[in-house]
């Protein structure tokens, strides 16, 4: 016979088993229906993006608004069109599944293939749209949906750099940074000679210049200015590449080739782009370029009088006060000047004399 005390124990841990089975339930409950709302979110802001499409006219040179070109459409693409813009990418991709088997070798298999990258792309799973739309470039080079899949890379490409993560294994998700520059580095490729690489190369200047990255940023930037210079981002490219390498500058112990770089491409934007809205600023800068300047002369006039080289020291303020002279580096210099007894120091005759009787 089991013991009052044991009966006791054993209710009670049936009593907690079915409690911690009920919490266990209610917490899956809640993150099923969490990641329902979330992706009914991505895929509601992935079908806005999938309405905002451009793809590239062959005949008339240009891209255009996808609705410009695309006239009503019947049958299975009809279908599939129909299903996408009400977000029904689920519904769309069984649909071009159960067509797939029933005519493996349908004329519209193109543009198939281009719909069914899109019921991905519209319930935010952007990495298997990006293999989807891999496919089409791979086998149908030169036609329209050629076109459309480059673009449709762009958008992928967008979302991974703005955090979107993949999944791997169908359970962790990862960063997607580097497929998403990898991206519009083949995007570049393959739109050269037209505005879709030009757009590319921006958004990757975008990214490295919002993350900080200012090295790989004034690179792309200056790139983006000098191969497109008919295009639309020139003078906010070349603005762009002279703050980058401006922010590039470690600091005034280091080498100011950065500073030199930054203050060339600056006086190249105000020649260049008299009428742009940032010109203003070009001056600011500038000045802040002289102070960066000024300030590290003045550090090394500083270690050589720390070190007992007088006269090197008076060479390197003289050279801060005649080359900066109205930033405060060339006030603290004269200031050094006085107090190392040569209140007339800026003056080459008085520099001659002491370097001649040293």
């Amino acid at each position: 016979m089991i013991a009052k005390c044991d009966r006791y124990a054993i209710y009670r841990a049936c009593a907690e088993g079915q409690i911690f089975k009920m919490q266990r339930m209610r917490f899956w409950a809640i993150a099923v229906a969490v990641g329902c709302l979330a992706w009914q979110f991505c895929g509601g802001a992935a079908a806005q993006q999938y309405q905002e499409r451009y793809i590239f006219d062959q005949e008339g040179g240009q891209w255009r608004e996808e609705e410009q070109l695309a006239g009503p459409s019947e049958g299975i693409i009809g279908q599939v069109r129909e299903l996408l813009g009400q977000n029904k990418g689920r519904a769309a991709e069984k649909l071009i599944k159960k067509y797939r088997k029933g005519d493996p070798q349908a004329d519209d298999w193109a543009e198939l293939m281009l719909l069914y990258g899109d019921c991905r792309l519209v319930r935010g799973d952007y990495y298997r749209a990006h293999r989807r739309y891999g496919r089409v470039l791979d086998k149908f080079v030169g036609t329209r949906e050629y076109a459309q899949a480059i673009l449709r890379e762009l958008t992928v490409a967008e979302a991974f750099l703005a955090g979107n993560k993949r999944r791997i294994w169908g359970i962790f998700r990862v960063s997607a940074v580097d497929e998403g520059l990898e991206i519009l580095t083949q995007v570049e490729q393959l739109g050269m000679g037209y505005r879709v690489a030009e757009v590319a190369l921006h958004k990757k200047a975008q990214y490295y210049y919002r993350t900080g990255q200012f090295d790989l940023a004034q690179i792309s930037y200056a790139r983006l200015a000098r191969e497109y210079s008919q295009g639309k981002y020139k003078c906010r490219a070349m603005f762009r590449s002279a703050q980058s390498a401006l922010a590039s500058f470690p600091g005034v112990r280091f080498d100011d080739t950065p500073l030199l770089d930054a203050r060339e491409r600056f006086l190249q934007y105000e020649q260049s782009c008299a009428g742009d809205s940032q010109r203003q600023d070009v001056e600011l800068l500038v000045n802040q370029i002289n102070g960066k300047q000024a300030e590290k002369e003045f550090e090394v006039a500083r270690f050589y009088r720390r070190v007992g080289k007088a006269n090197a020291a008076v060479f390197y303020y003289k050279y801060v006060v005649d080359t900066w002279a109205e930033t405060l580096w060339a006030q603290r210099a004269r200031v050094e000047l006085l107090e190392l007894g040569y209140p007339q120091a800026w003056d080459q005759t008085v520099l001659g004399t002491e370097e001649s009787g040293k």
